[in-house]
Parts: C-alpha cells; sequence; structure tokens
C-alpha cells in the first residue's frame, strides 16, 4: 500500500489540452442513420429477391442466381470490413494514430499501462 495521496485524476483532460469527447451526440446520429438505411437497403434486395424468385417461371434457377450473389457480397462484406471500420471511424470521429511519446507527454499513467501490456503480449 502506498503513502502516498490518491491522484485526483478527474478534470486532467482540460488542463493537458485534451478533448475527450467532441460532437459525439451528431457523429451518433449520423452513425445510426447509415446503420439503418443499409438494413433497410438490405431487406429491401431479400424483399425483392423473394418476389423475383416466387414469380419467376422456374423458380429453382432464380435461387441458383441468388446464391452465388449472395456469397459473393457476404464474403466482401467480411473482408472489407475492417478497412470501412476505419474509413467510417476516421470519418466520423476524427480519429488517428498516436504516437507514444504524445501518450507519454500527456498522461505517463497511460503510456506506462499501455507499455505494460504491450510487454506482456509481446507486441510493438
Amino acid at each position: 500500500m502506498s503513502s502516498q495521496a490518491p491522484l485526483h485524476k478527474a478534470g486532467r483532460s482540460p488542463k493537458a489540452g485534451v478533448k475527450l469527447i467532441q460532437k459525439t451526440g451528431g457523429n451518433l446520429v449520423l452513425a445510426s442513420g447509415v446503420t439503418i438505411v443499409m438494413l433497410f437497403g438490405m431487406v429491401l434486395a431479400l424483399s425483392l429477391a423473394s418476389v423475383l424468385i416466387i414469380n419467376s417461371p422456374d423458380p429453382v434457377i432464380g435461387l441458383a442466381i441468388a446464391l452465388p450473389i449472395t456469397l459473393i457480397f457476404n464474403i466482401a462484406a467480411f473482408f472489407l470490413s475492417p478497412y470501412l471500420m476505419d474509413l467510417t471511424q476516421n470519418w466520423l470521429y476524427n480519429t488517428r494514430w498516436v504516437p507514444l511519446a504524445e501518450i507519454e507527454s500527456k498522461s505517463p499513467e497511460t503510456a506506462k499501462v499501455i507499455q505494460k501490456i504491450c510487454k506482456q503480449r509481446n507486441l510493438t
């Protein structure tokens, strides 16, 4: 147990010139709107595909066309989603990679925690 006085960490970010949360409400509304539009788009596409398959003279051909297209789009989404997430984060929240020296200058405790975890996990 340490005999030092407890660190008062609340309110340190403005003193260090760091803004922790900025324009979050508007960005969350925008991100939610984009997600909802994409969900409606997927539902619309599935509905149209269902109608085209059901109303076609040979539903097996419609299904044979729909399955590969669905697989292609799902595989593409699986591999592209990390890049799209990075782009979305950067666009909505102006995220960036921060050098450890900058973190250390603003919050030495945070830099120590990051270094400790990286050492434990053998990360550079």
